[in-house]
């Protein structure tokens, strides 16, 4: 989840602009972010998200993400560290192997890891520091 939240705080989008609509499986074209949605340029990152909600209809929105150096925030890594950890292109760049294959982040798993975490519920930690 560090990595959606570093490219959505920087981008200035919504975390719902980067999940997928399926939780496993194939992505159709333009259902979610891939790595193939991530374009690296020499000082920044462009994501384009499919359907996002602040995009004038019929338009890419783009999300660009500058570099920042000596932080453990910097989004354009964030992006390097998800494509690195795709298999293919058609991945969803923010989503996990299991050893059931590739899942997505779904708006309804984004919001129960966020819940859980600001709950003090994940791996059993009473709160956050």
């Amino acid at each position: 989840m560090a990595d959606p939240s570093i490219v959505t705080f920087w981008g200035m989008a919504r975390l719902a602009e980067l999940k997928s609509a399926k939780i496993s499986g194939p992505l159709s074209p333009k259902t979610g972010v891939t790595p193939q949605d991530a374009i690296g340029l020499e000082r920044c990152t462009v994501i384009k998200p499919h359907n996002a909600k602040t995009a004038k209809p019929g338009e890419i929105q783009r999300l660009k993400l500058v570099q920042v150096r000596r932080s453990g925030l910097a989004p354009v890594q964030a992006v390097e560290r998800r494509i690195a950890q795709t298999k293919r292109a058609s991945d969803s760049l923010f989503g996990f192997e299991t050893p059931q294959g590739r899942h997505h982040l779904t708006k309804r798993r984004v919001n129960e890891i966020l819940m859980a975490a600001w709950h003090g519920k994940e791996l059993g930690r009473e709160g956050l520091s």
